[in-house]
């Protein structure tokens, strides 16, 4: 089953782009969506034509190694999220609420929102726009 994965934002650790490159070399519909000052990842995204992965494949879940294309490369978060199965939110902890308030007035029920963040992260006030 091919699940439909929004990757929004690349920590400083690279998460979400490793995470694109890897689900789409695992044959999932992946959409990466990189803004503001990760707009020189994206544009190198591109330019390559896709998410190079050089790590062992046993590390990875789709168990490969190379070149994985997404099937959506946005500086939009909202397009990436629009019917996405799982929305993943890959940020640092000081831009959750800012990022995430992008895209949360465009979540829709069955859809799930995971935040992947790094450093401090203090409670979460979203909780009332999910309702």
């Amino acid at each position: 089953m091919t699940t439909s994965i929004a990757i929004i934002g690349n920590s400083q650790r690279n998460v979400g782009a490793a995470m694109a490159g890897d689900l789409a070399l695992g044959g999932h519909d992946v959409r990466l969506a990189l803004e503001g000052d990760e707009t020189e990842i994206l544009d190198a995204v591109r330019e390559a034509g896709g998410v190079a992965l050089n790590v062992a494949p046993d590390v990875t879940l789709s168990k490969r190694n190379g070149v994985g294309v997404p099937n959506i490369l946005t500086d939009d978060p909202v397009e990436a999220a629009v019917g996405a199965d799982l929305v993943v939110l890959d940020v640092e902890a000081a831009d959750v609420e800012s990022r995430a308030a992008k895209i949360i007035p465009h979540i829709e029920n069955g859809q799930v929102l995971y935040v992947n963040t790094h450093g401090c992260w203090p409670a979460l006030r979203l909780a009332p726009a999910l309702r």
